[in-house]
């Protein structure tokens, strides 16, 4: 019996020990899988190629400037037009109308719309709500002694006093002020004369020996009794329209009703020949075609004509930030823009000129509706109370995010310098042995041409380094991310490899006590084999 209860154990034991060593043989097999996984991790890590700065120097050119007559020239493009003549565009500096960039350089914008259509509104419903707020008190009887129990403690009381006697007092008590006993509410008592009769509203409970509202108090000491005071029996709050508009009623406390009778209009498309006006009927209505920036007139009853210009048209769509403030960025060649335009009292035409000259745009190669489309225009009023016009290129800021982004901005100036391209042919140029050019020949008016010596300076490309430095925050940003990505999945194919590590040394310690307990099982077995020999071997 012994002899099968060991054999028994043992191949159970010999049955856990293999699945022991399969579960090792999948781990493992899952570990040179996840291991092949962080191989390729990192294969596509070395794979990646590091963006790298642009240096200035390699954005470098050769600038060729002279002094021809009274102005000042470099030269730009050369074009060999063959017979040892050249086309070159000679870049003369002029001085007139002109646009530069701000001091400041970067301008805070962005395309989200934070100036919003409430003051349009507000103006509009200014005319339909004529209320206020006012809390009528119902006088009860008067009071003589000031009671103890709780129940009357939580009452108010009315107390006829005057300003002088209420600035006695410290601290000052929290009350409703009230100029006359038919409550006609005062929102201050500064300014008023200390003689000057009020009443006011304290709670039963702040009336008691040195509370807030005691001093005011007419009280007979012996007695216990006040005067001047009356119990409120309670309060209630009324809208009250304090200036009726024709057209209805000061009874009249219904804001639809205010509404039609005002006769605010609106029409489905710009008021013409032929569109009709649609009568507003309630409020919401009337928010709603404000909203949407059409055109809400109101007929009979007031001159009112808005329309949403300043809060949702569009050119609004973009807003730039000064400091606390929000301002709207209008198109040039919209009505908004030429209407902030007209403000700073600089000619739309000056504009043009100063936007042709900074910018070396000819009539010929746009048209000026054409360049007004590429600038929008936004206006800041100073501490004089003058207002500044500054430009944005809509290039600039046409693919912005939702953030504020800084972009470059740029001031009229009447007085400014401006570089003029004039593309001049049949000049001659000289050079020294090194190639480069020392003189350059400009045909002249006597058919001669008028030599200029020329200096040379290396100047870095701007435009081109920019333009780099764009290219590579981009390639970094894709780069980093990139990156990002990669030790995101290596982390967590190493946590799944460490947990297989350690399921793997859970197994390999119970491999250690099986094959313990398969060594004892087998030395049993083995001595019960012993003795059963060595009983029949005699």
């Amino acid at each position: 019996m012994g002899m099968s209860a060991s054999q028994a154990r043992y191949l159970a034991l010999t049955a856990r020990m293999n699945d022991i060593e399969y579960q090792g043989q999948q781990i493992n097999q899952q570990r040179t899988t996840l291991s092949n996984q962080i191989n390729e991790l990192y294969n596509n890590l070395l794979d990646m190629s590091v963006p790298t700065p642009p240096s200035q120097t390699d954005f470098s050119k050769t600038v060729y400037s002279g002094t021809l007559g009274a102005s000042n020239f470099t030269m730009g493009t050369v074009r060999p037009t063959g017979s040892d003549n050249y086309s070159i565009d000679l870049n003369v500096s002029m001085a007139g109308d002109s646009v530069s960039k701000t001091n400041k350089t970067k301008t805070l914008i962005t395309n989200t719309p934070t100036l919003n259509y409430s003051d349009a509104i507000s103006e509009a419903t200014s005319r339909v709500f004529y209320t206020k707020e006012e809390t009528t008190y119902q006088e009860g009887s008067a009071v003589t002694t000031i009671p103890t129990d709780a129940a009357s403690l939580d009452k108010d009381i009315m107390i006829k006093t005057t300003v002088g006697e209420v600035n006695k007092l410290n601290p000052a008590p929290v009350i409703a002020g009230y100029a006359d006993e038919n409550q006609k509410s005062i929102a201050s008592l500064e300014g008023l004369d200390e003689n000057t009769v009020i009443y006011v509203i304290c709670n039963m409970a702040n009336v008691q020996e040195n509370a807030d509202c005691a001093g005011l108090l007419t009280k007979d000491e012996d007695s216990g009794s006040v005067t001047n005071v009356s119990e409120i029996a309670g309060t209630s709050t009324n809208t009250v329209i304090t200036e009726p508009r024709p057209g209805y009623t000061k009874n009249d406390t219904d804001a639809n009703t205010r509404v039609t009778n005002l006769g605010f209009y609106t029409y489905d498309g710009e008021p013409g020949a032929d569109t009709e006006p649609i009568l507003i009927t309630t409020v919401e209505g009337l928010k709603e075609a404000i909203k949407n920036n059409k055109v809400v007139k109101q007929n009979g009853n007031g001159d009112i004509e808005l329309k949403n210009k300043d809060y949702a048209s569009e050119g609004c769509e973009f807003l730039v930030k000064n400091g606390d403030s929000v301002t709207p960025l209008y198109t040039l060649n919209t009505e908004e823009g030429k209407n902030a335009l007209a403000q700073c009292d600089v000619s739309l035409e000056r504009i043009i000129a100063g936007l042709r000259h900074s910018f070396n745009i000819s009539e010929n190669d746009m048209s000026d509706d054409t360049l007004l489309s590429n600038f929008s225009v936004y206006v800041t009023k100073t501490d004089a109370g003058e207002y500044t016009p500054f430009f944005i290129r809509n290039s600039d800021y046409v693919s912005l995010s939702d953030s504020y982004t800084n972009i470059p901005s740029y001031e009229y100036d009447p007085s400014g310098t401006y570089t003029q391209t004039s593309p001049t042919d049949n000049c001659k140029l000289e050079f020294d042995s090194t190639g480069r050019i020392t003189r350059v020949g400009i045909p002249n008016n006597n058919g001669d041409y008028d030599w200029v010596d020329l200096q040379v300076a290396t100047e870095t490309d701007q435009v081109a380094y920019e333009e780099a430095m764009k290219n590579y925050n981009y390639e970094k940003i894709v780069y980093d991310k990139r990156q990002e990505e990669i030790n995101l999945q290596t982390s967590i194919v190493q946590q799944q490899d460490k947990n297989l590590e350690l399921k793997l040394t859970r197994l390999d310690n119970e491999r250690t006590a099986l094959n313990t307990e398969l060594e004892a099982v087998k030395k049993v077995i083995t001595d019960n084999i012993d003795k059963t020999y060595k009983t029949f071997s005699g």
